[in-house]
This record gives structure tokens, sequence and C-alpha cells, in this order.
């Protein structure tokens, strides 16, 4: 039986993209920062990157993007920020930062954040975990527990099949959910897979009244029909997931007649369409074992 890991989330070209690189990086937007992990020479790199940043033209399309994902944007601006979409700012500021994430760079097992050090105002944080010599970018992909196969398999097999398996959770994608119809309300998340349940995470915000608070949907892949993906106008993408049942979609917003539409801005296109990806493999094996 292939393992999950070489089809859903890691296969050995997005690994070696990691080992390439020297660390491995998400983003929690939650808590609203950028997650950096690897060993001393490692995330030295991610200095080495910020510097090569700053010798490159000015302007966001001129941007470096990290990573097997593309998701983390390093590019040249005329003030010093940090943002869901990635790092910026002018060379002497990025020359800047990367010296001081060489200085924060302590013994492995240490961790440090840095935020207003580099930007007053900055909207996310970089936190620096800092690991062994030896250390395997991969090794930190978030894998799931026996309990959210369990649903879909039986006592022993779902043992067997999660530690067999290496069923993974994907990167967290940010999105926003599409209605044509919705004048008022604008709707933005993440989207990620997690075991064989798609999470969508979302806040909706009304021009005339304040954000919801955060809420979450679980959609099974059991429930799920049909995923598509393709690229739109002016460098963004959707995805569309049509799920069999329009009461198991009830909870997440714009989705209408069990069809949820989700965007995904320039930036995250890469990324959105590696998960639709791993969303179409994940119900081709799911399939297979029902």
């Amino acid at each position: 039986m292939a393992r999950a890991r070489d089809t859903i989330g890691i296969t050995s070209e997005t690994g070696d993209g990691w080992r390439r690189l020297g660390f491995y990086h998400e983003p929690d937007h939650e808590r609203r920062f950028w997650r950096f992990v690897g060993s001393r020479a490692g995330l030295g790199q991610l200095a080495d990157e910020l510097r090569r940043c700053a010798e490159t033209e000015e302007g966001s399309e001129h941007g470096i993007r990290l990573g097997p994902y593309e998701d983390l944007v390093l590019y040249r601006w005329n003030c010093p920020g940090i943002d869901d979409q990635g790092i910026y700012g002018p060379p002497d500021a990025l020359v800047s930062l990367a010296e001081l994430v060489e200085r924060n760079l302590g013994a492995p097992g240490s961790s440090t954040v840095i935020g207003p050090e580099y930007a007053s105002d900055v909207e996310y944080q970089l936190r620096l975990e800092v690991k062994e010599d030896d250390f395997d970018p991969t090794a930190v992909m978030p894998v799931p527990g026996v309990a959210d196969v369990a649903e879909l398999t039986n006592g022993d097999e779902a043992v067997e099949l999660a530690h067999a398996a290496d069923f993974v959770v994907s990167p967290s994608v940010p999105c926003y959910y599409y209605d044509p119809d919705a004048v008022f309300d604008e709707t933005h998340g993440v989207v990620y897979l997690e075991g064989f349940h798609i999470v969508m995470q979302f806040k909706t915000t009304n021009m005339f009244f304040n954000k919801s608070g955060t809420k979450e949907c679980r959609l099974s892949l059991e429930e799920v029909s049909t995923v598509s993906f393709k690229h739109g106008f002016f460098g963004g993408a959707e995805m569309r997931i049509k799920a069999r049942d329009m009461m198991s979609v009830g909870e997440v917003p714009n989705a209408k007649a069990g069809l949820i539409r989700l965007k995904f801005k320039r930036a995250n296109r890469k990324l959105g369409e590696t998960l639709a990806g791993m969303l179409e493999e994940a119900l081709a094996q799911l399939l297979e074992r029902l």
C-alpha cells in the first residue's frame, strides 16, 4: 500500500523543496504569526533570503516566494511590515531583519518571537523555533491521530491505517467564501485538509456591523461529490467543493445547493491548487477503501 505521506501532503518533490529551503514555515492566522522551524543553519537561510530580497527590484511583483507551496512572499516596499502574505520593507530594513534573525537563533530547543523590533505596527510576528543540527524540515508536518480516521474504519484497522499511512494535515490556505449575491457581507477564512476531513474556518464582516466570531465547519470527504480548481482573472483562483447533501454544509457561509466556492488571491493560488490536488487524492483513496 502506498504511504499517504507520499500522496497526500508530503510528496518527494515537496519534501525535497523543504529540505532545500532549510526550514519549514506555516502561518497561524488565529494567533497572527508566521512559524519557522529549523536548525540554526537552516533558519540562517531565512536571513540569506531576506538579504537576497533586499537586492531585488522594488514592487510586490518582484518578490521572492519561499517554500514548495510558495505561500510566503518576501518583497521590497517603502515601509517595513509583516502580514498574512509575507514580509516586506526597504532594503536597509530587510537587512536589519536578517541580522535580527541571526542574533535570535539560540540553542536547539529554544524559540523566540520577532515583531515590533522590526516594525512597530506589524500585523503578524515571526516565531523562530530552533531544532538540532540534523533536523529534517518535513518532520514537523502535522499528522492527525488515530481518532481522526476512526470514524471511517473500525478498531485495530483504524490504528493500522493511521500508522501505516501517516495521514497528514495540510497547511491552512487563506481564502474568502464567494457569494455573487452577497452585497454587504464578506467572509474570509482558511481551509485545510485534516485526515479525511476538509476543515473550514471563517469570519464574516458586514459593512454595517462588526465581524462575527470565528466559526469552524468540518466536512467529511464521504460527503463530497467533486472537487475542482480553476485559475481566474488577475492571478486569482477558485476551488469548488460539491457536497452530496446540502445539510452537511449548512453552516458554511454562502454555500448554495451544496456547492462551496472558495476564492484565493494571487499570493495563495499555488497553495490553493496544491490543496485541491490533495483533496482529489484523498477522495480517491477514500473511495478505494469504502
